[in-house]
This record gives structure tokens, C-alpha cells and sequence, in this order.
């Protein structure tokens, strides 16, 4: 039997596939449906239909953001690249108070327990409960926690962050740290922090005068975040860097510079002074090593009482200082021989023509001038008198040697009453009283006309530096903050020649006299010979001349036999000069000056100088204090000493456990920075050489006995770690 099989009908298939169709189409409608219902109530409803999210919350706290990347300000460096000011980050806190301030998913953005918060946060700030509470009760959207919520440190943020607290934000301060605290503090001056400009502003000093070099530049950055901060990874983010501020280089020495503000403060207590003051700097170039004052202050603490510099703007009549350059305009003039002698005792001054002369009595005398304490020292010559400072001597050589015009012109090419021009600092430019004839001999020993510190100390290079007078100098150069490479230098300048050679080698002569057996006799030290000359001046107030303040002051040069160092040393106090407590704080900064530059070569002159007497001394606890206070120790008592290393901080000694040490004993001082070259041992004992293997932990072979002659690695040479022969000899040479 046969089964015929028949093909389905075309209309059959045609409407099963429609079926299937619609099938599909009823799908995917109901999908798109579901999907556009999803949109329509997160659109409209702000929520997610299935997770319920709050989609709304979330958008309406999505945020852009801008926030300041900041530049750090430049440093400030001595010679030596020392750094005197710098920036360091430090953060503000901030408490947000209104209770709508919420974060994603409702969650509170707000302090919400201000007794829990004030409690956790007062140890933290050094602050008192009840001082954060009632800053906390405020009806405020956010608020702050004065001066000790400023400046914190990062731990300090990471410790209050770790508390995981609500309402807690911080932000990024930029503050400036002066590590050396009340160093040179008149001259570097100030930087605050500037709200506006988000960064530290120069205020006073060089901060303020090199501003626009040291300001760097900030950044941004641009971002997506939500109202509690967080940010969100891979959404909007534009960043610009900061550019950092340049680096501006001090012709500083940080090691004279410490013994100086030590001086000066020694002298402000042991004669109760007013005022004290110095300037140290380098004869042939101008570069100012040490610059201070008393009293001083903390750019730290901001403890300032007197905001003017009184190195550079400080007007004062120099007394006997002036009276180098009288001297020098007769020898320059070729009127002056200091073998001739003039009766001493007072001089009658009369007038002729408008202007001063000399007359036989004080019948004839308009005016009578007289030495200190109007003393009558004789007959005694030219020379002398300058030894001893007459004012006499004075008058005389302005009437009778030269003409007052004469003067003048000189102390005009001297560079007085007018700005020296030193780079990065305020001047003033004192006063020349030379209208009436009394005033024209008055300005000869440094009365009536006045002048500042920097004008008297560019006028005395040409004495010290044969003729040359430079420009003082304090900024060396400006370096780029980020290569460190140089952008601008400032080289030495040479203001004019407003003496001869022969001339200023004359004056050298007179001030080295004068160190010996004058005025100036009271400083000579046993390190290095000296020249000098001595000022005491009355001091101008608002009523005429104080009757209890007097300025006394000194100009030296060292070594006499060449200058290289010129020092000012200055101060107000009543009543006159007592040598024997006044000096020992500046023969102290001498000393150093000569051990640094290694001025101790004495000359012939060797017998002149005071020997130094042995003593036994009470030693101090020095570990962990200051090396500058060790070394202003062993000055003042005239020790041998070697530094181990060039750190300012002192962690052991060679005299560690001893409480009495002969002066003449030759000590180690270990700092905190490690020995990299080694030391001259030359002259020392064996039993020094031994305290210093032990101290400095290098390998030494020791030969013989007695002191060391020979060292087989030169004094200054880097050390590479490999053993050190020295050689002693029971006859050493003389060293």
C-alpha cells in the first residue's frame, strides 16, 4: 500500500512565522518598555526602579571641582647653601556645622556630636575642650579653630583623620620656616601667608624686596567629586603644575654670622646697651659675611619690636671713625706729616669768610673745641694724636693742612650722605651738616653729620683695600628652584678710587698703631694682628643730644699686614666706654673671623700680642647644644679645637665626663654630620692623635712617639676609608 505524503499548505507556513515574529517583537517591545520605564522614573523619580538608589541625591552632589596646586616660595640660602628660609606644607582644619550638609546615601557631612568631636580633637590642637565647644555652637555653615587650628603638622592631620569624624575637612597651607630661628633676621626679614594669593607674600628684608623672584607659581587641578570630597576615579580631571619660586643665594657665613648674633647679645646684657649692632665683610670684594642687631626677633614667632634695619637704615653720627678720612684727604693731598707736633690742649676756633680758621685765644674764638673729657695731652705729633683720637688734632689739620672745601670733595668721593645702592636692601642716606663753619670741623670727628653703617663700611674698604673702594654686596645670585641652575649673579663692584694706593697703605699705618698703643688697643687678640679705629659719639633724640646714651663703636681690619676682613661693631649705652667689659664679645667674633679664614699667622710683630694665659676650666655641658655655643666658649677662653664633621649640633666630645680642662688642651667636638675630609694633625700629641681615631672612627697607624710630623693624607683631602699613617717625632718642628 502506498502512502502518498502531501507538503503543508503555503498559508499554514506563512502564519506560523508571524507567530514567531510577534513572539519576538512582544519581547523585545517588553524589554525596551522595562528600559524606558527605568529611565522615565530615574529621570522623573530620581530613583533606580530595582535598587531603589536615589539617583537624584547622587547627581545633585557630583560637583566640579577646582582646587590649588601650590608652589612652594624659594629658599634663602647663605654662602654655603644653608637654607634660611624655606617653605614647608601645613594644613587649616575646617568643621562644617549646618546639619543639610549630607553626604551620598543621606549620610552626614557635619559635626554630629560636637562634645564627642571637641574632646577628640583638643589633645590633638593643644586646645581646651571648652575653647573647641564654643566655637562648635555657633550658628554657622562651618567654622574654624583660630591659630591652633593653622599651621598643623601631617601627623597632626592623619592623627584627627584616623578619628574617622563627620564635618572634618582640611586645607592646604604653605608656611614659612626660618630654621636658624634670630639669624640675620633684620636683613632676610619676613613672609606671611596671603589668603588671596593662596601662597607666602615677602613682607620686610629680602623675603620682601626679592619678592617676585622668590613667589613661584601656582597650579590647579580639575575634578569631579561629591560633597564630602570623595573623587571619583576616571571622571573629569585637568591639571596644571605649580611652577616653584627661584632660589636667592646670601654672601652669608652661617659660622660668623652665629658668633656674631652671640657677640651682640653677650654685649646687650654686659652693658645693658640700647642697641648693638655689626657688619663683617670682605675688603676686596664686598660680600657681607655677618649682618645683625639687638634687639633682634624670631620670624618664627613674630616678636618684633622695631621693624627698621639699622645696618642700612639706621642714621647715626659716627663719632671718631671719621677721623680716617680727614687723615686721609691731608696724606692724599700731600699736607701731612706726622712728625709735626701742635700743642694739643684746646682749639679757638674763629671765622673768616664763612668759614673756620684758627685763632690764638678764646678772647679772639667764636667757639672753643676740646678733646674727650678735655684732656690736654701736650705737644704731641700728628700721629699720635690719631692713636689717641684729639679732635684737636682734627681742627688743626682742617684750618691749617687743608681747607674745609678740601674735606668736603673727599667725603663726597667717600660715597657718605648718599645710597651705596646694595642690592635687595632699604637705605637711607643720613645727613652732611656742613652749612655753618662749627659744623665743618664738628663733621671731621664725626658730629652733626650723619650717616648709615653701609656708608662708613664702603668708604673704609678703600681704606683697607689700597685705594679701591667696592660696593658692599649680600646677594651673590639667584638660582633657578627647580635645575638650580644660575640665573642671575651679582659680581663684585668697584665703586671708584677716591685715594691713592699710597694714601690708604698711610691710614693702614695710623690704624695699626692705634691697635697697638691707642684707642683700639683693647681688641688686639692673639690669633691674628690688628688695625682699628674707635668711635664715641653722642646720640640725637627728639629734645636735642641724650645726656645718658652714647655710641660707641669700632672699625678693624684683619691681618694688619694685608687686610681681608673689615668688621663694624656698634652700640648704644649709657655713659662711656669700660674696655675691660665691653670687648671680650667682639674679640670673640675676631677670633672666629680668624680661625675661619685662617688669619693666624702672626708676623714679626709675634711679641706685641699678649701671651695667652693657662687656665683651668670649668667645662659645660655640651652635648646636643649648638656648636656656635661650644665655639663661642672656647673664643672667650682661647682653646684648641677641631670640628669633626660640618654639623651644628654637637653629639660628642673628647672631654665627655670631665668637669675641669686646662685651656691649652687641644679637644674634639663630633657633630651631627659625618667627617668627609680629613684634619690637620700636624703638632698634635700622640695621645690628641688617639682621642681623635677614637672619636672619628678612622682607621690611623701610629708611628713613633711624641707629636705628629707627618700625616700620609693631607689635611682637607676627601677621605676614601683606607687606613691613615702618621708619624711622631719627640723634636717635632715648630708648626
Amino acid at each position: 500500500m502506498s502512502i502518498k505524503m502531501s507538503s503543508p499548505s503555503p498559508l499554514k507556513t506563512h502564519k506560523r512565522t508571524n507567530i514567531t515574529l510577534l513572539v519576538w517583537f512582544s519581547i523585545f517591545f517588553l524589554i525596551i518598555s522595562v528600559i524606558s520605564a527605568n529611565v522615565f522614573v530615574v529621570v522623573i523619580g530620581g530613583k533606580h526602579v530595582y535598587s531603589q538608589t536615589d539617583i537624584k541625591e547622587i547627581a545633585n552632589q557630583v560637583y566640579i571641582k577646582k582646587e590649588n596646586i601650590l608652589a612652594s616660595r624659594g629658599l634663602i640660602v647663605d654662602a654655603d647653601h644653608n637654607v634660611l628660609a624655606e617653605d614647608v606644607i601645613t594644613y587649616k582644619i575646617i568643621l562644617y556645622l549646618d546639619e543639610s550638609r549630607k553626604g551620598v546615601n543621606n549620610k552626614p557631612a557635619y559635626v554630629v556630636d560636637i562634645n564627642a568631636t571637641a574632646q577628640a580633637l583638643a589633645p590633638i590642637l593643644d586646645m581646651e575642650e571648652h575653647a573647641i565647644l564654643q566655637l562648635l555652637n555657633q550658628d554657622l555653615y562651618q567654622t574654624e579653630l583660630g591659630v591652633k587650628g593653622k599651621n598643623l603638622s601631617l601627623n597632626q592631620k592623619n592623627e584627627i583623620m584616623a578619628l574617622d569624624l563627620p564635618g572634618i575637612e582640611f586645607q592646604t597651607m604653605v608656611s614659612r620656616n626660618y630654621p636658624y630661628g634670630e639669624f640675620a633676621s633684620h636683613l632676610i626679614g619676613f613672609a606671611q601667608y596671603d589668603d588671596a594669593s593662596k601662597s607666602n607674600t615677602g613682607r620686610m628684608g629680602i623675603e620682601a624686596n626679592f619678592n617676585t623672584m622668590l613667589t613661584g607659581q601656582n597650579g590647579y587641578r580639575h575634578y569631579q567629586s561629591d560633597i564630602s570630597g570623595f573623587h571619583y576615579k576616571d571622571m573629569y580631571n585637568q591639571q596644571e603644575d605649580a611652577v616653584d619660586g627661584n632660589t636667592v643665594v646670601l654672601t652669608l657665613d652661617r659660622r660668623i654670622q652665629e658668633t656674631l648674633e652671640l657677640a651682640i647679645k653677650q654685649t646687650q646684657e654686659n652693658v645693658n646697651a640700647y642697641q648693638t649692632w655689626a657688619l663683617v665683610m670682605e675688603v676686596d670684594t664686598g660680600r657681607i659675611l655677618a649682618w645683625g642687631q639687638t634687639p633682634g626677633f624670631d620670624p618664627n614667632t613674630m616678636n618684633i619690636d622695631d621693624y627698621d634695619n639699622v645696618i642700612s637704615q639706621g642714621v647715626f653720627e659716627p663719632g671718631s671713625t671719621m677721623k680716617s678720612f680727614v687723615y686721609a684727604t691731608a696724606i692724599d693731598k700731600g699736607r701731612y706729616n706726622g712728625q709735626a707736633t701742635y700743642a694739643s690742649g684746646a682749639f679757638h676756633m674763629g671765622v673768616s669768610n664763612g668759614l673756620p680758621i684758627q685763632v690764638a685765644s678764646a678772647s679772639q674764638a667764636s667757639t672753643t673745641i676740646y678733646n674727650a673729657n678735655r684732656r690736654d695731652w701736650g705737644i704731641v705729633n700728628f700721629d699720635r694724636a690719631f692713636s689717641v683720637s684729639l679732635n684737636t688734632a682734627i681742627a688743626t689739620l682742617l684750618t691749617n693742612n687743608i681747607s674745609v672745601r678740601d674735606y668736603e670733595q673727599y667725603m663726597d668721593r667717600f660715597g657718605f650722605f648718599k645710597k651705596t645702592d646694595i642690592v635687595g636692601v632699604l637705605e637711607n642716606n643720613g645727613v652732611k651738616a656742613f652749612r655753618y663753619p662749627i659744623e665743618m670741623i664738628t663733621s671731621g670727628y664725626g658730629q652733626g653729620s650723619s650717616m648709615t653703617t653701609l656708608q662708613l663700611m664702603q668708604a673704609y674698604s678703600a681704606i683697607f683695600n689700597d685705594g679701591v673702594m667696592v660696593k658692599p654686596k649680600i646677594v651673590d645670585a639667584i638660582l633657578d628652584g627647580k635645575t638650580g641652575l644660575t640665573l642671575q649673579e651679582f659680581p663684585t663692584e668697584i665703586v671708584s678710587m677716591p685715594i691713592q694706593a699710597s694714601t690708604a697703605k698711610e691710614v693702614q699705618r695710623l690704624m695699626t698703631t692705634t691697635a697697638k698703643e691707642g684707642t683700639a688697643r683693647y681688641y688686639g687678640i692673639p690669633d691674628v694682628s690688628i688695625m682699628g679705629k674707635t668711635g664715641t659719639a653722642h646720640l640725637i633724640g627728639p629734645n636735642g643730644y641724650y645726656k645718658d646714651r652714647t655710641l660707641n663703636s669700632v672699625v678693624i681690619g684683619l691681618p694688619a699686614d694685608q687686610p681681608k676682613i673689615s668688621v663694624f661693631y656698634g652700640f648704644i649705652a649709657p655713659g662711656g666706654i669700660t674696655p675691660a667689659r665691653e670687648n671680650e664679645p667682639i674679640k670673640t667674633l675676631l677670633r672666629k673671623i680668624a680661625m675661619v679664614y685662617h688669619l693666624s699667622d702672626q708676623g714679626p710683630d709675634d711679641e706685641d700680642v699678649e701671651a695667652v694665659e693657662t687656665q683651668v676650666l670649668d667645662m659645660p655641658h655640651f652635648i646636643n647644644q649648638k656648636v656656635s655655643l661650644f665655639e663661642q666658649f672656647a673664643l672667650e677662653h682661647a682653646m684648641h679645637y677641631t670640628l669633626l664633621g660640618d654639623g651644628d649640633r654637637i653629639i660628642e666630645t673628647s672631654f665627655d665626663g670631665l668637669d675641669k680642662l686646662l685651656n691649652t688642651s687641644h679637644v674634639f667636638i663630633k657633630t651631627n654630620q659625618p667627617l668627609t675630609t680629613m684634619v690637620d694633625l700636624k703638632g698634635l700629641s700622640k695621645k690628641e692623635v688617639q682621642m681623635f681615631a677614637q672619636l672619628s672612627q678612622l682607621e690611623l697607624e701610629i708611628e713613633g712617639e711624641g707629636w705628629v710630623i707627618e700625616q700620609s693624607l693631607a689635611a682637607h683631602e676627601t677621605l676614601d676609608g683606607e687606613t691613615i699613617s702618621v708619624v711622631c717625632s719627640l723634636n717635632p718642628p715648630d708648626f
